[in-house]
């Protein structure tokens, strides 16, 4: 690895094998999908609902170890217990609230805990606790009111942004600084911006800002308003999916749950229009039209 330094930001690109990132991506679906097994067998199958809590450990462990504090590892436990609550009755569950309660403070004492430590003693910050609170609070707001400081004071070319989305889109990529990367270039110093996305860092919070450099007030509306519908519809499909144990319909579905997620966090349209989410969409839509109502036997249904 010569001089260069580990990090997450780097592990793939410098580790033996770089090809197996492609697996790395799809950690959040397996979560999703570990969720459901284990909401359906940790009474009646338990050895197979301990396997699926043991693996949610794992992945754990290995995202700790790579460095990360807080976004991969609250991503990986939403996915996990999305299917267990959608499985429960909640409302006036006082039991399931409390332990849902429960495990949020857990998880974000323990994650403040890994981020203080890390900024102290690897990243040697002077104060790290007032490092943490500007990551929470400043940066997201960071990106939206720089944008929008920006697009009120100047001549933003929306039409040459809205091309290059599309662009990035079509090829599946973002060399064209799109999404993030273009807000990055927007609202910071050239020098901070181009170090960052040399070292493959971004900034959060590209979503809705990116929608202020490639659309009018009226086209922003609009495209709120649309992506809602889409999130609240595929929200209420993986629900009855989980009800039903169709782990394969719950596995495609949460591909796609997972982009749109991606695109309210880095506000980076080539992911939400990517290849891998239109053939999950496609497939999606082949079952529902012509195995609906169908015998179990298909590949869709329960386990």
């Amino acid at each position: 690895m010569g001089n260069n330094i580990l990090t997450r930001f780097n592990y793939w690109e410098l580790c033996r094998y770089p090809q197996l990132s492609k697996l790395n991506s799809y950690m959040y679906f397996y979560s999703l999908v570990l969720g459901a097994i284990f909401s359906r067998c940790r009474n009646k199958y338990k050895k197979l609902g301990l396997f699926s809590l043991g693996t949610l450990m794992y992945y754990f462990i290995y995202l700790i170890l790579q460095g990360n504090k807080f976004t991969s590892l609250f991503y990986m436990l939403l996915f996990f217990i999305i299917p267990i609550f959608s499985s429960e009755k909640i409302y006036n569950n006082i039991h399931l609230i409390k332990k849902g309660f429960l495990i949020f403070i857990v998880f974000t004492s323990v994650s403040l805990g890994i981020s203080y430590y890390q900024y102290k003693f690897y990243y040697n910050y002077a104060n790290p606790g007032e490092t943490i609170v500007n990551r929470i609070f400043g940066l997201q707001g960071h990106v939206w009111w720089g944008t929008d400081m920006i697009v009120s004071n100047n001549n933003i070319d929306k039409d040459e942004q809205l091309k290059n989305e599309i662009k990035a889109i079509i090829h599946s990529d973002d060399e064209n600084y799109t999404g993030m990367k273009y807000l990055m270039t927007l609202v910071a110093p050239q020098e901070i911006s181009n170090r960052y996305i040399e070292n493959n860092v971004n900034f959060t919070g590209g979503y809705p800002a990116i929608l202020l450099v490639i659309m009018n007030p009226i086209g922003i509306i609009g495209c709120e308003m649309l992506l809602g519908l889409v999130l609240g519809s595929i929200i209420v499909y993986i629900d009855n999916k989980i009800r039903r144990n169709q782990i394969l319909s719950i596995f495609l579905s949460g591909n796609i749950l997972w982009a749109l997620y991606y695109y309210y966090s880095m506000g980076s349209s080539f992911m939400l229009f990517s290849k891998t989410v239109l053939l999950c969409l496609i497939i999606l839509i082949y079952s529902e039209l012509f195995y609906k109502g169908k015998s179990k036997k298909i590949l869709f249904d329960t386990i």
